[in-house]
């Protein structure tokens, strides 16, 4: 390495976050040429004098220094300051004329700008100390050097903390945010939005707007094409089968034209989706825990994912509006707005981190117009896939019960294996030992919570099935829950506790939905539409038992008009439809309605059938 850039690097740290971002610009900055100028010099220099140069903002390692021979002086020759423009030749180094040839940028920095808050956070066994700091340097404002500041608006924070406590040791939080919006020349635009919080939370869900954290996104945009890449969201409601929205992460290709639109994401999902339908209680506003589609009880709800629906209607969230929910326990409250009795309906549509596998979503939509938009199709591909090569949990057991899974088929409630394994006795984590009794002549094996190191050897999975229907519960005595007492059976052998000593296995599953449109303007009154969709469901990509009912469809047809008349003063308007929608039918959002059960009369708890929907609406209207 040069040695004037080894003693430049030891010199003030604003030379050296100057140097990176000259790097930065120096690599990154296509019209990096009409911006630099070059100088070319004869001097006379002596060893330990400083030389000033011309201009004090050298571009680095631009120089070349020869002496009157012709010869290049070395590294360790000269010492160069590029932020200074100074120049000192090394006491080693001949005194004599030199040409000197260097670039420098034709505009300097001016002045640095930092704005610091001191913030002062304190309770009882804890002081959380930090620095808010907004930063701002004139290389990053300089027109022709960087990002333009008059074509980029760019606006964010930087901020660092340290909490102590007594209970706790030092630990250090940052945060980051930053906007940019602009034109990046030649007609790209670009939007972007960095944040990075080291928060082990979720947004507050209290406000009816929330923050997002942990977010990166960038768009750019040329006229018709844009590009997304990281956490941007996914929303199709402009259809009747197969609508969706996600929050995810990936990278995503879109055109917008007048006559056509095209769109394809390649992602990986934040979340699944599920919906709850919760029984109001008499008196009570909450709150009401939401529970995941395999039935799960604890996990984290997408902050700002949920849509919750009392008695058919959507509600707004905020303490002042019609509810608040805790995304870290999926509890719901509403607020003093609502009365809730037994007779609420409530109904919550959201997405939740389950953990089971990595979770892969592809979608695509396409667009187009005939004849002067007389004519529309419209097509509409979407498939949701769990990696059954990636568990996130104990992968090594997933691989012992990866045969046994995949003879079940889609039986989900056969997905279970014992819980118990012989791992050796480990203080840090809850050991049982084995111990046998005797109840009505039959010999029963239970196990015991332990702390013998040469007894408590097994480690024990236990999985809530419901009330009466294990032999364990969750003992008061334990830590974070994490440990189970044996109850016996009552006298009539009936079970007593809620948990089993079982490992309950979710398996893998794929659902594609792939949809088809048309829309025909037969008049300026009179339109046809049309859509058939087929969606494919495979409840557990492990097994190829009972895939032969994987398939079904979904079709509509309608007939609407407007405006015929009936005479001077009214006319007629309305539609005739007919709706079909099969058994196994599936969608990766809501297909009906919130209400749909309950406007049909149809018992949740039956299974469905095939439904076949004519309608009629007509509606008069009188000028």
């Amino acid at each position: 390495m040069k040695a004037n850039f080894r003693m430049w690097l030891a010199g003030s740290v604003r030379g050296r976050i100057r140097f990176a971002l000259l790097l930065l610009t120096v690599c990154g900055c296509s019209t990096l040429h009409a911006q630099v100028g070059s100088q070319r010099d004869t001097v006379i220099l002596s060893p330990g004098d400083t030389f000033q140069l011309a201009h004090d903002f050298l571009l680095p390692f631009s120089e070349i220094i020869r002496n009157e021979q012709g010869g290049a002086l070395q590294p360790d020759d000269y010492t160069i300051e590029y932020d200074g423009g100074r120049l000192w030749l090394a006491e080693a180094t001949p005194p004599g004329r030199y040409a000197l040839f260097y670039r420098y940028f034709q505009e300097g920095p001016e002045k640095e700008v930092a704005l610091r808050k001191l913030r002062i956070q304190a309770d009882s066994n804890q002081l959380e100390l930090g620095v808010d700091v907004f930063y701002q340097d004139p290389i990053l404002e300089q027109n022709q050097l960087f990002l333009e500041s008059e074509r980029i608006r760019k606006s964010g924070s930087l901020s660092r903390g340290i909490t102590v406590g007594n209970n706790r040791s030092l630990s250090v939080t940052s945060g980051l945010r930053l906007q940019l919006e602009g034109d990046l020349g030649d007609g790209l635009q670009i939007v972007g939005s960095i944040t990075d919080e080291n928060l082990p939370i979720q947004p507050d869900g209290t406000t009816q707007e929330i923050s997002d954290f942990d977010k990166v996104f960038l768009r750019l945009t040329k006229g018709a094409i844009s590009t997304t890449v990281g956490d941007y969201e996914i929303n199709r409601q402009d259809s009747r089968f197969a609508r969706l929205y996600r929050n995810v992460q990936g990278l995503q290709f879109e055109v917008r034209q007048p006559e056509t639109q095209a769109r394809i994401s390649g992602a990986v999902a934040k979340g699944k989706f599920h919906t709850n339908t919760l029984a109001g209680q008499e008196g009570i506003s909450g709150p009401y825990r939401l529970t995941g589609k395999n039935g799960e009880r604890f996990f984290i709800v997408l902050a700002g994912s949920e849509r919750v629906y009392l008695n058919g209607k959507l509600m707004q969230r905020g303490e002042n509006l019609d509810y608040v929910i805790d995304y870290n326990t999926a509890e719901i409250t509403f607020t003093a707005r609502h009365v809730i009795t037994n007779i609420t309906r409530i109904v919550v549509d959201f997405e939740y981190n389950d953990r089971y596998f990595t979770r892969s979503l592809v979608v695509a939509d396409l667009s187009q117009s005939f004849w002067d938009d007389r004519l529309r199709l419209k097509f509409a591909y979407s498939r949701d896939a769990d990696n059954p090569n990636a568990p996130f949990d104990d992968a090594e057991a997933f691989e012992q019960a990866r045969d046994s899974l995949s003879r079940i088929g889609d039986l989900q409630g056969l997905a279970t294996t014992s819980g118990v394994s012989q791992l050796g006795y480990d203080a840090d984590l809850p050991r049982y030992e084995q111990r046998d009794t005797l109840i009505n002549g039959q010999t029963i094996t239970y196990y015991v919570y332990s702390k013998d190191s040469l007894r408590a050897i097994y480690g024990v999975v236990f999985t809530f099935v419901g009330q009466g229907m294990g032999s364990y519960v969750q003992s008061r005595a334990g830590i974070n829950d994490n440990v189970f007492e044996w109850v016996a059976p009552d006298i009539s052998g009936s079970l007593t506790g809620d948990f089993a000593p079982v490992r309950t296995w979710v398996l893998p599953q794929l659902l594609q939905v792939a949809e088809l449109s048309a829309q025909l303007k037969i008049s300026d009154k009179w339109k046809i539409t049309h859509e058939t969709a087929v969606s494919s469901e495979d409840q557990n990509r492990l097994s190829p038992v009972g895939d032969g009912d994987n398939e079904d469809i979904a079709t509509r047809t309608a007939l609407s008009f407007e405006q015929v008349k009936l005479g001077d003063s009214l006319s007629l308007a309305g539609s005739m439809s007919h709706q079909f929608i099969g058994q196994k039918y599936q969608n990766l959002d809501r297909l009906y309605q919130a209400e749909y059960d309950r406007i049909w009369n149809l018992p949740q708890t039956e299974e469905r059938l095939d439904e076949q929907i004519p309608q009629l609406h007509l509606l008069k209207r009188q000028s």
